[in-house]
């Protein structure tokens, strides 16, 4: 079976991205070193790519990473991911002795078509690390 296509039919439509760890591992467990490393990727993926994507939420478990975000176009949402992905994978390789990909496949594009669902999904995803039992708040 071939890959799922790809596209985007406007400016700045927002996406669910989910990226899911090789084999299930836990190589995104949280921590002080690991959550500043996370967001150190993120903050200067944001920096090079400013004003063409708009980040909604990034957060998830142990083995498995969601975003939500917003891109200019189908070739900046390419170039973003594969930037954190890439420096993800480096970085926390570093930290926790893993060589290679951290990532199983390529990510679950899912396109969000408005506001209402957006919300909805921001909600159950903000939900979601305080359920796992990762934060107390969802605000942490």
């Amino acid at each position: 079976m071939g890959r799922a296509l790809r596209f985007q039919t406007d400016h700045f439509e927002s996406v669910e991205l989910t990226w899911r760890c090789l084999q299930g591992r836990f190589l995104l467990r949280p921590g002080p070193e690991a959550n500043r490393r996370m967001l150190g990727v993120i903050g200067q993926a944001m920096r090079l790519f400013e004003g063409d994507v708009r980040l909604y939420f990034a957060g998830g478990t142990c083995n498995h990473i969601h975003i939500v975000a917003a891109f200019r176009s189908a070739e900046i949402k390419a170039a973003w991911t594969c930037h954190v992905r890439t420096n993800l994978s480096k970085e926390l390789g570093d930290l926790y002795d893993w060589r290679g990909c951290h990532w199983e496949r390529r990510s679950t594009d899912i396109p969000i078509l408005d506001e209402a669902t957006l919300l909805d999904r921001l909600v159950y995803l903000a939900g979601q690390t305080t359920r796992a039992g990762l934060v107390r708040h969802a605000a942490e």
